[in-house]
């Protein structure tokens, strides 16, 4: 180890121990590059300064032959509003069944934690704001019924500190696997925080729990049953793959909309989402966003629609002169039209993952002035009772060029990253970012995770943490690797107050990083930390 500076360049030497491209499906060769002069972006996060109507129908498109409710389990549902970071409490008993999974409304996911030999389990979180409370409901896990609470209370509060009782029930039982129980209540107030604790199971040394919603207990608050397809804000994909569920692409949020077909036929809905644009178009204006497919069901292997109906969805734009952007057919960086019929019988979306659609609308609508953006369902074919549920993030509308760019060594066209954002269970590759010569017996690769098989993950890497770089011969992540040599590069460690290895383990030089800082080549691998991350300053190449 040596001490560059005490506060300046720590180098750490650790002993021995996907994301298609950046992690979507990009639907191009990771050759084309989009220039930056942004004219509106949003990733529909809280702190935007953005106005984000919900379930807001275009007037002039409309919409027929669809439903936008799938039944709430309680009225006046308020997990959107659970703010995911504010999660805390019992131990989970691994990184699998989590708190988190409590507000996934997924009933095969669950919370389990065997804290205490399953004792006094709780959870508490709040709300994007402070919301009265009527109504709530617990969703079994999967198996064994001896974990299941049974005597249990839920606590509300104002500040975080001081809880006051909302209710309390003694003597509970589920009547089967994956069952909801539901609990009509009348909290005093209003509040931003809530806690549920488990005093008693029903025998186990473990406790469990699939899901706990709270609600208003209001009808009124429900989305209403109209023919058109919803469109909110939300936490997000539950049943992401390859990412983290509950959150957008970027970020905490992302836009949801979701409906249901109510008989063979043309089904359609165009929702208005970001009003009063006054955007010029040139012939170099780029469209690009991210959009998620799924039918809702929460179940990729025994719920595939083979109708394709998710996928009949995209970005619309209304232009001051009354035209719509999918009456003009442009075409994506993949050339295919980016309109709902297009996309959908193009049959090139992934489901249940993010993918990145590209196109430069300045091709066939310049001259013109965007007046609003908006999503857009419609299937000719649709098929009764199918259903999509699906995610947007990341609308960005730009100038510059879509075209590809030339290099002067062909490896510059190469992104070594791609095919990383993999796992043992949904493979894009498994591969990991090498930097080596031809059939090289060691390669340089950064590490994301520590001593795991699984070297380089980014979207399922939840708090953006760089590991260190590494010299591996990894050949596959079912083999693993031997006799390693790893380093990393630190600022934040104090070199003269170092005692022990416990000083300078992993969880004290691991860094925040982003795609942003990274350079991914088969000739250079290059990260930049960011400021105020344990390698603040420093870079690694």
């Amino acid at each position: 180890m040596k001490n560059l500076n005490r506060f300046g360049a720590l180098i750490v030497s650790v002993g021995a121990g996907i994301l298609i491209g950046t992690g979507l499906n990009f639907h191009n060769s990771n050759t084309t590059v989009y220039a930056d002069q942004t004219l509106f972006s949003t990733s529909f996060e809280t702190d935007e300064n953005q106005t984000f109507p919900e379930n807001d129908l275009n007037s002039r498109l409309g919409s027929s032959n669809l439903s936008n409710t799938f039944a709430p389990e309680i009225d006046g549902d308020l997990t959107n509003q659970v703010d995911q970071d504010s999660i805390k409490g019992s131990k989970d008993f691994n990184d699998s069944e989590t708190k988190q999974n409590l507000f996934d409304s997924d009933l095969s996911t669950k919370f389990l934690s065997n804290e205490d030999q399953g004792k006094g389990i709780w959870v508490s979180f709040s709300l994007e704001k402070a919301q009265k409370v009527g109504v709530y409901a617990l969703g079994s896990a999967n198996d064994e019924s001896s974990r299941d609470p049974k005597n249990w209370q839920l606590y509300g509060s104002t500040d975080g500190q001081k809880w006051e009782s909302i209710d309390q029930q003694t003597n509970q039982k589920f009547s089967g696997r994956k069952q909801w129980k539901k609990y009509q209540v009348q909290a005093k107030k209003a509040y931003k925080y809530y806690k549920f604790q488990v005093d008693e199971n029903n025998g186990a040394d473990m406790t469990q729990l699939s899901e706990l919603k709270i609600g208003t207990g209001n009808k009124d608050d429900n989305p209403g049953s109209s023919p058109m397809m919803s469109s909110t804000l939300s936490t997000g994909p539950k049943n992401a793959i390859n990412q983290q569920n509950n959150m957008g692409w970027t970020g905490k949020k992302a836009l949801e909309f979701k409906g249901s077909v109510a008989k063979n036929g043309h089904a359609y809905s165009h929702n208005n989402l970001i009003n009063d644009l006054n955007i010029k178009v040139n012939r170099n204006t780029n469209l690009q966003y991210k959009i998620f497919p799924s039918n809702g069901q929460h179940d990729y292997d025994n719920n595939y629609d083979y109708e394709f109906t998710p996928m009949y969805a995209s970005i619309n734009l209304e232009f001051s002169d009354g035209t719509y952007l999918s009456q003009l057919k442009p075409l994506s960086t993949d050339n295919f039209t980016v309109t709902p019929q297009g996309q959908g019988s193009s049959r090139s979306l992934y489901y249940n993952q993010w993918n990145q659609i590209t196109t430069n609308i300045g091709a066939v609508a310049a001259g013109k002035t965007i007046k609003r953006v908006m999503i857009s369902f419609d299937d000719q074919n649709a098929k009764a009772g199918k259903t999509f549920d699906n995610f947007i993030d990341d609308i960005k509308l730009s100038n510059g060029s879509t075209g590809t760019t030339s290099a002067a060594n062909k490896t510059d066209y190469v992104n070594t990253l791609r095919g990383t954002n993999a796992t043992g269970d949904f493979s894009r590759g498994l591969n990991i970012p090498a930097t080596t010569v031809p059939n090289g017996f060691n390669f340089w690769t950064p590490a994301t995770n520590y001593n795991s098989n699984l070297v380089y993950e980014y979207q399922n890497n939840g708090d953006r943490k760089f590991q260190y770089m590494t010299v591996s011969h990894e050949p596959s992540i079912w083999v693993g690797d031997r006799g390693t040599w790893q380093f990393m590069v630190n600022t934040s460690i104090d070199s003269s107050k170092v005692s022990s290895g416990s000083d300078i383990d992993h969880t004290k030089y691991a860094s925040d990083f982003s795609h942003e800082n990274e350079t991914a080549k088969p000739q250079l691998y290059s990260i930049a930390f960011p400021d105020k991350s344990n390698a603040a300053g420093a870079k690694l190449a």
